[in-house]
């Protein structure tokens, strides 16, 4: 049986710095089912997230980003 992802792109507004992009992208990359989360290389506000939908979803991988205090929102499926 073949295996496929699920995509979102989650814009945060206040990912100002480097470390907050880190921050940001190892509490994503840390959830249950995300295959791969990066920051765009243009816009590092903008997380590219790969996940697999039978273990987490798009609102999840939201509420992984407010819950440390940002504001984020889904942009893009």
């Amino acid at each position: 049986m073949k295996n496929y992802n699920a995509n979102v792109i989650v814009y945060v507004k206040q990912a100002d710095n480097h470390e907050q992009v880190n921050r940001i992208s190892k509490t994503i990359n840390s959830l249950r089912g995300v295959v791969h989360a990066e920051a765009s290389k243009r816009a590092r506000s903008f997380f590219n997230v790969d996940y697999d939908p039978f273990a987490t979803d798009s609102q999840c991988i939201l509420k992984s980003v407010t819950d440390q205090g940002y504001k984020a929102i889904l942009v893009g499926m």
